[in-house]
């Protein structure tokens, strides 16, 4: 029985097809792991900025069970091979949908907040809302137990610090630290 052009062509392409997705595989086994240590020594970069205490850093996201979508990495910072911080990155939407990527620094044993950071401010008004990169919203020194009772909708009867003018973008930041003063409080503080 002969098969038809189109049909040889067809299985001609699917076993094509399957040679190629296993090199892809194959190359992928090997690229993965660099470009996760580059990416790795890339965030690494902007931890020191933010975390100056702490000697060295280590990726513990997976050591925690069903965290919230939200809530992107976790990273201890240590100095002499103990924990001193627990860094969150957390991602939230702020105006437009635009992406807002905030590092929150806790120490690891007080719960007292040591840093933030806003590492991207995707989609904000130009001159107005992506002035929380920069943005000085008063949350180091408070305790995270603060933040973990806040309600990001009920943010001006809070006493937080908010850009006149761009109150979206502000609770995006807000709702990063309370997502990450949260997890601290359930999971990490006594």
């Amino acid at each position: 029985m002969q098969m038809s052009k189109p049909l040889k062509y067809g299985v001609f392409l699917l076993v094509l097809g399957v040679i190629c997705a296993g090199l892809l595989a194959f190359i992928n086994s090997f690229t993965a792991p660099i470009i996760e240590k580059r990416e790795f020594d890339e965030v690494v970069k902007v931890l020191e900025e933010v975390d100056e205490d702490s000697n060295s850093f280590e990726d513990v996201t997976d050591e925690f069970d069903n965290l919230p979508a939200s809530i992107s990495k976790v990273f201890y910072g240590t100095k002499r091979n103990r924990e001193n911080t627990v860094i969150y990155w957390t991602t939230t939407y702020g105006y437009n949908g635009g992406e807002i990527k905030v590092l929150t620094v806790i120490d690891y044993k007080t719960g007292v907040i040591k840093a933030t950071k806003v590492t991207a401010a995707e989609k904000q008004t130009a001159g107005i809302g992506d002035k929380i990169i920069t943005y000085d919203f008063k949350t180091v020194g408070r305790d995270a137990q603060f933040y973990a009772e806040k309600n990001v909708e009920n943010i001006a009867e809070s006493g937080l610090e908010i850009i006149s003018g761009a109150t979206v973008s502000s609770k995006a930041f807000l709702e990063g630290v309370i997502i990450a003063s949260s997890h601290y409080v359930e999971n990490i503080g006594d």
